[in-house]
């Protein structure tokens, strides 16, 4: 998202209510949810970024992701690098 004139107002109404939902999952013991469940999520980062990257991979966590795989590739292309890693 780079700016919010590319969004409609139900857009903006639509991630402002997912928010509220997901407030309250964060207050739970136990801040999972289904979404992701069995699946795996894999990041690509051409640039490093811990910030980022921790932050993705806590979003997947709550959103039960199975594992979260990341990659930087070094010398190949982004597509490369996802296959080498067994995701299609």
């Amino acid at each position: 998202m780079l700016d919010l004139d590319d969004f409609s107002a139900d857009e903006i109404e639509q991630v402002l209510q997912t928010s509220e939902a997901m407030k309250e999952v964060l207050r739970r013991d136990i801040k999972k949810v289904p979404p992701l469940r069995g699946k795996v999520v894999m990041t690509l980062f051409l640039e490093a970024s811990t910030r980022t990257r921790i932050s993705f991979e806590e979003a997947g966590k709550v959103l039960s992701a199975e594992d979260t795989l990341r990659s930087r590739p070094r010398g190949g292309t982004p597509p490369f690098t996802g296959l080498g890693l067994g995701v299609r």
